[in-house]
């Protein structure tokens, strides 16, 4: 099946493992050409690899989305680029039950995985405007319909990102930006397998 999306470039966070690693390269067997990062620079390296072989055209940059520097090279690389896909993998924060996490706990993982994954979807939204075409894709997890006992911070950040982008698709729909969510249930992947 043609996707239309043969040539577009994507940008694909997390690519290093997982999910994001087999989007990437799903998307490379399309024809996408491909801007992936992670925190782990070795195994994005044998993500890169494994898209070539399917003959995309990739570029991998280290990102640690922790990292403010990080993040505004990120965005500005978005800037620059203009990618008309945007997949946000966010990664997981630490397991914990809804009662007992410190404040501190609290800011770090809602700046990385809610206020630093917004601020990467407003770079991106910015160039599909101006091309009039963009799909941004955000994998969250089941824990938006029915939250997990062990993942309490997962499950309120996940949700509020969910809001956010419903709050969006409304607002640039009627400019050919497509922005959704991917709610995954259990998929053996590395982060299950340390959560388990």
């Amino acid at each position: 099946m043609d996707l239309g999306i043969s040539n577009k470039l994507a940008l694909v966070g997390g690519a290093s493992r997982g999910l994001g690693k087999a989007i990437a390269l799903a998307l490379a067997a399309e024809g996408c050409r491909l801007l992936i990062y992670s925190r782990s620079p070795d195994k994005l390296a044998a993500t890169v690899q494994e898209a070539q072989e399917l003959g995309a055209e990739v570029a991998s940059i280290r990102v640690d989305l922790a990292n403010k520097q990080d993040l505004a090279r990120l965005c500005h690389t978005v800037d620059t680029e203009a990618p008309s896909i945007l997949i946000n993998v966010p990664g997981g924060p630490p397991p914990a039950t809804a009662m007992g996490i410190d404040q501190q706990t609290w800011q770090v993982q809602t700046e990385v995985i809610l206020l630093h994954t917004i601020a990467l979807t407003e770079a991106a939204i910015a160039p599909m405007r101006a091309q009039q075409w963009g799909r941004v894709l955000t994998v969250t997890s089941s824990g938006v319909i029915e939250p997990i006992a062990q993942l309490a911070m997962s499950n309120t950040l996940r949700a509020g990102f969910t809001a956010w982008s419903k709050t969006l698709a409304s607002l640039v729909a009627a400019e050919g930006i497509c922005v959704n969510t991917i709610v995954p249930g259990r998929i053996d992947t590395e982060r299950v397998a340390e959560l388990d």
